[in-house]
């Protein structure tokens, strides 16, 4: 989730508090997949120019708009609730809170879920008149909160509107957003100044693989402007992993690694994996303001029926769809021309395995970790 370059301290620790909430109970996170409507319920308590803060947020999934918007709504079909403390001073706690409710929603896209949602936030403090002054004295924290706008227009359409409210999530059981929030805040406060803890590194690369064919050289001669490729290993407890690797003409490349749980369908996964792949692309593409209609993009997996489906012109009945299929078909339908392709499970592996790049080809020698 790399947004922005500027300094914002507050955001490090929001990324890290995410994905250790996902390592942690992804089931939790599984369980919005059947909601169609989320609510995100945000607070921060700010404290003095010597003392750490807090922030926290609670996602409340409902099975339609209407459970969200009512004054009495029936119990959630999900709720997640994470926390965090801030560095002094915390002077902008209630706008991380804010940053932090998008943030879980963008990874709710990256695994699949697509639906409406909703925020409501505690005012900023200290007090403005205009919310908009909040975010003046925090530029850095501003510009993450355009991006992570920007790129949920893949997950949620139209954005995510914002309210500010002096007790959000008041109609849910407890314990409410400014509860965990100040719970977040002591809890700082009594451990006591602590280093900051680096971000934990990406997915290391694995051993070339003897006779691996080249990624970047397969890209060049499929002439797409991307090439992506898709491997799912599923357990029959229902979990597993996904790894995807996407390569761009010029050799850059990015290898991400999509922990599943909760798999209902033998495709399910890849199709989980190619959803998280394609928000990550298509989050880039909207960075640096391109339509994704320009661009080509070539698809390698070895399931053959989901490599069928995406091929075909027509969905088929809904009945037989298995989850994530439509949603997938949905993203590619956003590029120029998508080409996608079976290849034997073996050749899936050793393109992922291997990923250097032909010296003939102009490419690296190696692959290039994260760097699209």
């Amino acid at each position: 989730m790399q947004q922005t370059s500027g300094p914002a301290p507050e955001w490090a620790g929001i990324e890290q508090a995410i994905a250790a909430s996902y390592a942690g109970d992804p089931a939790t996170w599984a369980s919005f997949a059947r909601c169609r409507a989320v609510a995100v319920y945000s607070a921060g308590s700010p404290a003095a120019a010597d003392q750490p803060g807090g922030w926290a947020v609670i996602l409340a999934g409902f099975a339609d708009r209407r459970d969200r918007l009512r004054r009495a709504p029936p119990g959630p079909r999900a709720r997640l609730e994470i926390s965090g403390a801030l560095p002094p001073p915390a002077a902008h706690a209630t706008l991380a809170a804010v940053l932090a409710g998008l943030a879980v929603l963008q990874h709710l896209g990256r695994l699949g879920w697509r639906g409406q949602a909703s925020q409501w936030a505690t005012p900023p403090w200290p007090p403005a008149p205009d919310p908009a002054a909040a975010w003046a004295a925090a530029p850095a924290l501003r510009q993450i909160y355009d991006a992570l706008q920007a790129s949920l227009g893949w997950v949620v359409a139209g954005g995510v509107p914002l309210e500010w409210t002096p007790d959000p999530a008041a109609r849910l059981a407890p314990p409410t957003a400014p509860t965990l929030a100040a719970a977040a805040a002591g809890g700082a406060a009594a451990r006591g100044p602590t280093p900051a803890e680096p971000a934990p590194p990406g997915p290391d690369p694995s051993p070339a693989a003897p006779g691996a064919p080249p990624a970047a050289a397969l890209l060049t001669r499929g002439e797409a402007d991307y090439l992506l490729i898709l491997e799912t290993v599923a357990e029959d407890t229902g979990s597993g992993q996904g790894r995807y690797s996407l390569w761009t003409r010029d050799g850059r490349q990015r290898i991400g690694a999509v922990p599943l749980a909760g798999l209902t369908h033998p495709d399910e996964g890849e199709y989980r994996t190619l959803i998280a792949a394609l928000t990550a692309l298509a989050e880039q593409i909207t960075r640096a303001r391109r339509p994704a209609r320009r661009y080509r993009l070539q698809v390698l997996s070895a399931r053959e029926s989901v490599v069928r489906y995406l091929q075909a012109r027509t969905a088929g009945p809904a009945a037989h769809r298995p989850p994530g299929a439509r949603t997938a078909r949905e993203i590619l339908a956003h590029f120029g021309t998508v080409a996608v392709e079976a290849r034997p499970a073996p050749e899936i592996a050793a393109l992922l395995a291997g990923g250097a790049a032909d010296p003939a080809f102009g490419y690296s020698a190696g692959p290039i970790r994260d760097t699209i």
